[in-house]
C-alpha cells in the first residue's frame, strides 16, 4: 500500500481537533465566533505572523466540514466487507484499521460509488446516511475517520485513523456471514490541503527551516529593496521596456504593472538571492499579474519556471 501518512503525522494537531469535535460541535455555526480576530498589517515576530492564521484555518475547516454534514444526504458513500486492526493500532490514540470495500460499481447514491483518496475525512456510519440524524445513531454514534493510505492495485483497501475504536465484533467478514452488522464509509470532504496548511504554519515550533518566510515577510526593510548594482545596468532598462510591451494586452493597472517588473528584476539580478510577494484582497487582479509574469518569464525572457498552487483550479487560473 502506498503512504504518505508522515505528512498526517505532521498535521495531526488538525486532525486531533477536527476527531474532537461532536456532531453538535460540527454544526455549532458560531463555535470559533470568538476567537477569529482581524488580521493585523503588522506583526511583531513571525510567530506572531503564523499564530494569526490559526483560528481562521481552524473555522475555515470547521465550516468546511459542517456544510458537508448538512448535504450528506447526497455524499458519495460505499459498503465495507471487513473492518481489522492495523498493524499501527496503538490506542489509546493511533487507534488505524484496514478496511476492506465492496468492489460493485451498483450504488444507489446521487453521486456515485465513493472512491478513495488519501486525505480523505469519511464517516462510518450503520446505513447510507438519509439525514444528519442518521450519522450518529443510537447502537452506532458519531465516528469519523482519515484515509491514511490507498491500495496500490485498486480502492478497495485502505486504511484509516479513527476518531473513537471501531467495536469489530458488529462489523465482521460480511463475505462469509451475511447476517453482519451493515458498515458504509460516507464521503465528507478531503482536508489534505488544510493539514498542509497548518504544518506550515506550525513549521516554527516543529524547528522548521523559517528563511524563506522571514524573506517574505522581510522584517528588515532593506530586505525587498531592488539591487542597486543591477539598477544601473543598461540592459535591465531594455528588459524594463521589453516587459511593458510584453505585457500591454494584459491592461494592467500601474502596481500591477511594477509588481511584475519587480519580480522581473529580481529574477534576473546575478547579486542576491531573495523572493517576492504579491499579495491583495479578492478581485485586485493577483492571478492577472501572476498570469502576465509568466507569459514575461516563458515566452519573452525564455525562463524555465515552475508554478505551484494548493489546487488544480488555481494552476489552470494563472495558467488560462
Amino acid at each position: 500500500m502506498g503512504s504518505r501518512s508522515d505528512e498526517l503525522k505532521k498535521g495531526e494537531g488538525l486532525v486531533d481537533l477536527i476527531f474532537s469535535w461532536s456532531l453538535a460541535d460540527v454544526l455549532h455555526k458560531d463555535l470559533y465566533k470568538t476567537k477569529v480576530k482581524p488580521i493585523p498589517e503588522t506583526f511583531s515576530s513571525t510567530k506572531e505572523y503564523m499564530d494569526s492564521f490559526i483560528y481562521p484555518l481552524i473555522e475555515e475547516t470547521h465550516c468546511g466540514l459542517s456544510e458537508s454534514i448538512k448535504a450528506v444526504h447526497h455524499a458519495r458513500a460505499r459498503e465495507i466487507w471487513t473492518v481489522n486492526i492495523s498493524k499501527d493500532f496503538k490506542p489509546p490514540m493511533d487507534l488505524y484499521y484496514n478496511i476492506s470495500m465492496n468492489r460493485s460499481s451498483d450504488d444507489s447514491s446521487l453521486q456515485g460509488m465513493y472512491e478513495p483518496e488519501f486525505g480523505d475525512l469519511i464517516a462510518l456510519t450503520e446505513v447510507r446516511p438519509k439525514c444528519i440524524r442518521d450519522l450518529d445513531r443510537p447502537k452506532s454514534p458519531y465516528l469519523i475517520a482519515v484515509v491514511q493510505r490507498v491500495g496500490d492495485y485498486g480502492s478497495e483497501k485502505i486504511e484509516i485513523l479513527a476518531s473513537k475504536p471501531i467495536v469489530l465484533g458488529e462489523y465482521g467478514d460480511r463475505l462469509e456471514d451475511k447476517k453482519q452488522q451493515s458498515l458504509f464509509v460516507v464521503y465528507l470532504g478531503n482536508f489534505i490541503t488544510e493539514i498542509r496548511i497548518w504544518t506550515a504554519l506550525m513549521s516554527e515550533l516543529e524547528g522548521g527551516n523559517m528563511n524563506i518566510i522571514k524573506r517574505v515577510l522581510q522584517p528588515d526593510s532593506t530586505i525587498g529593496e531592488n539591487c542597486t548594482s543591477c539598477s544601473f545596468e543598461e540592459s535591465n532598462r531594455d528588459v524594463e521596456s521589453e516587459v511593458r510591451n510584453a505585457t500591454s494586452t494584459f491592461k494592467l493597472d500601474d502596481s500591477q504593472q511594477d509588481a511584475v517588473l519587480s519580480c522581473v528584476a529580481t529574477g534576473l539580478c546575478r547579486h542576491q538571492n531573495t523572493v517576492k510577494l504579491i499579495w491583495g484582497p479578492p478581485g485586485t487582479g493577483k492571478t492577472k499579474t501572476v498570469a502576465s509574469l509568466l507569459f514575461v518569464l516563458l515566452m519573452k525572457i525564455k525562463c524555465r519556471t515552475l508554478t505551484c498552487a494548493p489546487t488544480d483550479i488555481a494552476v489552470f487560473g494563472v495558467a488560462s
